[in-house]
Parts: C-alpha cells; sequence; structure tokens
C-alpha cells in the first residue's frame, strides 16, 4: 500500500470516528435535553398528590347528590322516576370520574391542576349531606328543595365537572367530549323542573 493511499485510509478513518463521537455526543444531549423536558414537564410530587385528591373529592361531590336525590326519591313518591333518573345520572358522573382518575394517574405528566381545590369540594360535598340530614328531620319545606336543585345544577361543579384539571392530551379532550351532552341534558332537565315548580308557586 502507498503512502498516499495509506494517509488517505488514515484520514477517512479519523474522520468516520470524528463523525461517530459527533453522532454519539448529539444523541446523548438530545437525550439529555428530553429527559430535562420531561422533568420541567412532571408536576412536582405535592402537585401530583394534589391532583388526585381533587379527583377523588369530585367525584364524592357526585355520589354525595346521588343521595341527595335518593333522598327525593322517597320524600316525593309521585314523582319517584324522576328522581331515580337523577340518581343514576349521578352515579354515571362519578363512574366518568373514575375514567379520568385512571387516565390522570396513569399519564400525570400530562396534567395540570384545574379550577376546583380540594377545600371547595370537600365544602360542597359536606354542605349536601347536611342538607340531606335536614331533609331526613323535615326541616325543609319543597320550595327550598328546589331552590338546593338551582343552586347545585348551575354550579360549575356539575355543568363543568372535567375543569378539575386541565390539559391537551386528545385521550382527555375525547373523555370530556362524551360527558358534555350528557351533563347538559341532566342539568337542564332539573333546572327546568324546579324553576316551574317554583313559578307556580310550590310550598312545602
Amino acid at each position: 500500500m502507498s503512502k498516499k493511499i495509506k494517509a488517505r485510509s488514515n484520514v477517512q478513518y479519523r474522520f468516520i470516528k470524528y463523525h461517530q463521537k459527533w453522532s454519539i455526543s448529539i444523541r446523548g444531549i438530545n437525550i439529555y435535553i428530553e429527559n430535562q423536558l420531561r422533568n420541567d414537564i412532571m408536576l412536582p410530587k405535592r402537585d401530583q398528590n394534589q391532583l388526585m385528591e381533587e379527583l377523588y373529592h369530585l367525584q364524592n361531590c357526585e355520589m354525595a347528590l346521588g343521595v341527595f336525590y335518593g333522598e327525593l326519591v322517597a320524600l316525593y313518591p309521585e314523582e319517584r322516576y324522576f328522581w331515580e333518573e337523577a340518581v343514576s345520572d349521578e352515579i354515571n358522573h362519578a363512574r366518568w370520574l373514575g375514567k379520568l382518575i385512571v387516565l390522570v394517574s396513569g399519564m400525570i405528566e400530562s396534567f395540570s391542576p384545574g379550577s376546583y381545590r380540594t377545600e371547595l369540594l370537600k365544602t360542597f360535598a359536606e354542605g349536601i349531606y347536611r342538607e340531606v340530614d335536614r331533609i331526613k328531620n323535615g326541616e325543609h319545606t319543597k320550595r327550598e328543595i328546589l331552590g338546593l336543585i338551582l343552586n347545585y345544577e348551575r354550579s360549575g361543579l356539575e355543568l363543568r365537572p372535567y375543569e378539575v384539571v386541565h390539559s391537551s392530551l386528545p385521550e382527555f379532550q375525547a373523555l370530556v367530549a362524551s360527558l358534555k351532552p350528557e351533563l347538559a341534558i341532566h342539568c337542564k332537565r332539573l333546572v327546568d323542573y324546579a324553576s316551574r315548580k317554583m313559578q307556580v308557586g310550590t310550598g312545602g
């Protein structure tokens, strides 16, 4: 092998090794950047716990409303089927939140806290259970109960429970889209009912 060919081979070898080394370095840098971005996006553990806690408390709010409407099944047996449908709706809302909880727990880095804090959710649910006890004790007129229904069904928690978290994840957007029509029908049916009954002067 001539010196010229040997020199050319050495240059090619160094050139290949240089680019291999540089390529490895670039891949390493890209991996490092991706990891750093992932760490930046990932919620701190405290915020992850907060997110899951808020989801569970919101689910409890839906179950509390189911209990509330269940009490009206017994109180107004002549309207039993209407109230049973309301109970069924609230159970379905709680089940939907169960699906959301599974989605969030599996992809929590894609979610951030939404509009409802734990204290608000706890207060909302506790308030419903207090009203249930008052209904059981006969402390509310029907007009007062209708007022409670309007308050509950016009609240953000009932109209937009999905705002408990924020995410651009397609799976989340699809889950929200699946709930919206049912929510709209449920809230309108109960608000229309309560408003109509109050307009005709329902008393005790």
